[in-house]
């Protein structure tokens, strides 16, 4: 299926210029191995270098699922979800996750898709109760493994492994750290390993040892620092949820997300983050791996990594590809250092810190609304747009990002227009669908 005049198309599709080395080495080796391992910072194209070794296996006019991507958590099943859809390339792609009724994956099934993507734990449900059964496997990958492992999916994976065929032509592995040993459920079988270097040089660090309330610190930080995106990292998810109460009290829209949240208040807070209509986003380590969130200026450790792999996945992403990016480590007077950070070299004012706080931060312009109304409703992007410009008569350059869900569309709206719209379209209707309208953002 992936012949080389599509690879236009996906580069276009995805909005990307050219292949990186990685990429290009997948297209080079021709399907010459059986297991290939990627090993690449966060950020770098994975998802596009393993589409470009298992797509040349699937056939989109099979009504047989031919392709299985495990992936660790709902968020990136999602993402991938859309990735694929937006090539264009004529499959039909489920995304199976946990947070719903599993009633309606089993009606998705009824429609075979080429391709699933699913949380082990999902998965290896469906699996159990004889759901989901996969005799003409082609292609399986094991996205973003090491961490699936970390969380401790190593049962379910050997599980759903040996449910699966065991002539599968192909599976990719996908990690944005180097493990020193393959788990034994992992094929060595034709094996080939790719890696791409290089985020360390277009990564500037910087290290602050507060000498009041660190979250009196992280605000002075934040105050400071312009029309940067930002993502805060802390280790516990109640902090999560006081250090954005704190800054929303100071006049800081900060957005949460962490594992305890409700899924569509997870998705909803990226999407507003994606969006722009919020610079800060205050997270969980969940948020450290795989997340499809705009480029970012700047990651600070609000509390610092607890090992090393957790340091790279949170600063990983920034300086994604070929742009760069800022960290900043924040630790209090008695927070105890990790060796792995002693090289640092430890501030004790926010002064010594030339960039990147440099210029007042600036109140976002756009807002996001939910409209209850999506993909499943054939709703296209031109149909919100006309029914903002033509209908609610708001101008098209005051229309950002527009983010199609099955059964939702979140639209970003110049703030200004927010209030007189949710006045005038609490109710509406695109393409003769009647539909809610809710404002996510604040205004």
């Amino acid at each position: 299926m992936m012949e080389t005049d599509l690879i236009p198309q996906l580069l276009k599709k995805m909005n990307i210029d050219a292949l990186n080395p990685m990429q290009e080495q997948v297209i080079e080796k021709g399907g010459n191995y059986k297991t290939l391992i990627l090993e690449s910072p966060t950020g770098s194209g994975k998802s596009l270098a393993f589409l470009l070794a298992i797509l040349p296996l699937i056939d989109a006019t099979e009504k047989k699922l031919q392709g299985l991507i495990l992936v660790p958590t709902r968020e990136l099943a999602i993402q991938l979800e859309g990735v694929i859809q937006q090539c264009g390339l004529g499959l039909k792609v489920h995304a199976f996750y946990g947070g719903y009724s599993g009633q309606e994956d089993q009606r998705r099934l009824k429609h075979t898709p080429s391709l699933l993507i699913g949380t082990p734990g999902r998965i290896s449900s469906l699996i159990e109760q004889e759901h989901l059964k996969a005799p003409d496997l082609k292609a399986l990958v094991l996205d973003e493994y090491d961490k699936m492992l970390e969380l401790g999916f190593e049962e379910e994976m050997i599980y759903i492994l040996d449910q699966l065929p065991q002539d599968i032509n192909r599976q990719v592995l996908t990690s944005a750290t180097h493990l020193e040993k393959l788990p034994p459920f992992i094929s060595r079988d034709g094996l080939e390993v790719l890696q791409l270097e290089g985020q360390e040089q277009r990564l500037t660090k910087f290290a602050l040892r507060c000498q009041d309330d660190k979250a009196s610190c992280i605000s002075d930080l934040l105050h400071l620092s312009g029309r940067q995106n930002i993502i805060v990292f802390c280790s516990f998810k109640e902090d999560v949820n006081a250090l954005c109460e704190r800054l929303g009290s100071e006049g800081l829209e900060a957005l949460p997300f962490h594992g305890d949240m409700e899924q569509i208040h997870r998705e909803e807070s990226l999407i507003q983050f994606r969006h722009e209509s919020s610079r800060i986003l205050i997270a969980s380590d969940l948020a450290a791996r795989g997340l499809d969130v705009p480029e970012l200026d700047l990651v600070i450790h609000y509390q610092l990594p607890l090992s090393e792999n957790s340091d790279t996945h949170r600063n990983g992403r920034t300086a994604r590809m070929n742009a760069k990016g800022a960290v900043v480590y924040l630790a209090g007077k008695n927070d105890k250092i990790p060796t792995f950070l002693n090289d640092l070299n430890w501030q004790k004012e926010l002064r010594g810190l030339d960039q990147p706080f440099n210029t007042r931060v600036e109140d976002c312009q756009m807002g996001t609304v939910r409209i209850t109304a999506g993909r499943k409703d054939k709703i296209s992007k031109g149909d919100i747009v006309g029914f903002f410009t033509k209908v609610a008569q708001i101008p098209g350059n005051a229309i950002g990002a527009i983010t199609l869900r099955p059964k939702a569309t979140y639209i970003a709206i110049d703030r200004k227009y927010l209030p007189n719209l949710a006045k005038q379209y609490g109710s509406l209707k695109i393409k003769k669908k009647a539909a809610r309208l809710y404002l996510i953002s604040k205004i």
